[in-house]
């Protein structure tokens, strides 16, 4: 398997979403999931090459990856409650359109879970 997952709890996001939301981030303190979370929109980049958004690198990027994509979860009312972050390892192909696709394909259909189990549980 070529892909590895990171996903934060709530507790990180909320600190994360406080930050982008709140602070002045420059480019130097700027993370995937800052970045997702400031801008709502997804990234793909190479861990291993120069990107101007990240002049000092990708921030927490496993050390065995060569690419990362990093992409916001949006509830129904277009309010982002975490970030879902792809790795692929060292050797691998980088991400394309249609694995960006398919990755908020997921989301979506978790998105509509979540939406469910909110709307059916107890009060």
């Amino acid at each position: 398997m070529h892909n590895m997952v990171c996903v934060m709890d709530s507790n990180q996001f909320e600190n994360i979403s406080r930050l982008a939301h709140h602070r002045n981030v420059d480019n130097t303190d700027m993370t995937l999931a800052l970045y997702v979370s400031k801008f709502k929109k997804a990234i793909t980049c190479c861990v291993d090459e120069y990107d101007s958004r990240f002049p000092n690198g990708v921030p927490k990027a496993p050390q065995c990856t060569s690419f990362a994509m990093a992409l916001p979860i949006v509830q129904s009312d277009n309010t982002i409650i975490g970030v879902l972050e792809l790795y692929r390892k060292k050797g691998s192909p980088y991400f394309f359109e249609e694995d960006e696709e398919i990755a908020n394909s997921y989301l979506v259909w978790g998105g509509v879970a979540l939406h469910y189990a909110e709307s059916s549980a107890p009060t």
